[in-house]
C-alpha cells in the first residue's frame, strides 16, 4: 500500500476509547497510531467515512491519579483490509491549550521516533 500520510505517526501506547456519536457504539482499536492531526488504526468494528467520533484518552500519571482528555473528530477514510477495517480520524480541534496532556505526550513520544 502506498504511504499517503503527510506527517509521521506515533504508535499508540495509551488507553483510548472511541465512541461513534450517532450510534454510541464503541470502536476497539487494534494497532493504533496518533499524531497532532488525528488517530488511525485497525478495528473489527464497522467504521464509515464522515462518522463523528468522540475520542477519550487516558494518560498514566506517576502518582497514580487519573488524567484524561476527550477530543472530537471525524472519520476521513475507512477501508476493508483483510479481516480488519482500517480507519483514519482527523481531530476537529487540537491545540496545546485545549489538550495539554495529549500535546505533552506527542512531544515526548516524538523524541523516540
Amino acid at each position: 500500500m502506498e504511504e499517503r500520510r503527510g506527517s509521521s505517526r506515533i504508535p499508540l501506547h495509551l488507553q483510548v476509547a472511541l465512541l461513534q456519536k450517532k450510534t454510541d457504539q464503541q470502536i476497539e482499536i487494534l494497532r493504533g497510531n496518533i499524531n497532532g492531526g488525528g488517530i488511525g488504526g485497525y478495528t473489527r468494528d464497522t467504521v464509515q467515512p464522515e462518522d463523528e467520533i468522540s475520542i477519550h484518552i487516558a494518560f498514566p500519571q506517576r502518582g497514580g491519579e487519573a488524567a484524561s482528555e476527550t477530543i472530537t473528530g471525524k472519520t476521513v477514510w475507512a477501508h476493508r483490509d483483510g479481516n480488519f477495517n482500517g480507519f483514519g480520524i482527523s481531530f476537529s480541534q487540537f491545540t496545546s491549550d485545549t489538550h495539554p496532556h495529549l500535546n505533552t505526550y506527542l512531544q515526548y513520544a516524538a523524541q523516540f521516533e
